[in-house]
This record gives C-alpha cells, structure tokens and sequence, in this order.
C-alpha cells in the first residue's frame, strides 16, 4: 500500500533492486548517495504515484505505464473486465500496462498488444494507426 509508494517515491535503490541496471544507465539516470543509488531529478519529476481504490471509477489522467501486480486474482471475471477496460482507457497510445505472472487478460475483449520480455508478458496499448492494421493488434490472445 502507502509503504511501497512512498519507497517508490524515494527513488532510492541498492543492491539486487538495481543489479540488473547497466553501469551507463546508473551513470546517465541515477546519482550515488551512500551505498545505494537515486534516480535524477529530471526522471522523478516526470513521475507521479498515486495509491487509488480500484472499486471506485475515478479518472486521473491519462498514463503511459500503469502496473498493478498481483492484484486482479482477488477480482471475479466481470470485476477484472472493467478494470483492464478503465485501465486500457486509461492509458495513452503506446503506453503500457504491467500484471503480476498469474494474471491474464487473454480471454478479454481489449485490444492490448502483448508483448512477452523475458519471463513477463506486459500488454501495450496500441496507437491509432496500429488500430488500423488489425494484424499488429492481439485481441484477447494474449
């Protein structure tokens, strides 16, 4: 909850949370401070993080990433439906939407396209012009 977005807000990393971060991403995005590493200000001030109750339906802006982990399981079908549709409204063109690994929106009728990285599948909302190229979009078949 409050914890992690306040962790979050930080912006402060060290350890295996940064390993995989490149000697020149930690040099071109972050500032050392101690032991631990802090991303630049210009990166945090494009940023916001807001904790919201996903049983109410308010509208706060246009994204380009949302990420809710773990957190659908907890839903009935018709309840996840709505959601990834608010959050497929959401989000700009292009922009992205990250699940926890057992969360699935391959039987949904939105047209996210899934993009598997690794060992996570991450759902990007297509652009107009991908809309209109129906081979580039998965619908539901992710």
């Amino acid at each position: 909850g409050r914890q992690a977005l306040e962790s979050a807000e930080r912006a402060t990393y060290s350890g295996r949370t940064i390993g995989s971060v490149s000697e020149r991403q930690l040099a071109t995005h972050f500032a050392p401070v101690g032991n631990a590493h802090r991303i630049r200000p210009r990166i945090r001030k494009m940023v916001s993080f807001v904790q919201m109750n996903l049983s109410n339906p308010v509208y706060v802006g246009k994204m380009d990433l949302i990420f809710c982990m773990n957190v659908l399981i907890y839903f009935s079908e018709e309840r996840k439906r709505e959601l990834v549709q608010r959050f497929y409204d959401a989000l700009e063109p292009g922009g992205y939407l990250f699940l926890g690994h057992s969360e699935s929106i391959s039987k949904m009728p939105v047209k996210f396209q899934a993009i598997v990285l690794n060992d996570c599948i991450l759902y990007r909302k297509p652009t107009a012009d991908e809309l209109l190229k129906p081979e580039l979009v998965a619908e539901g078949r992710a």
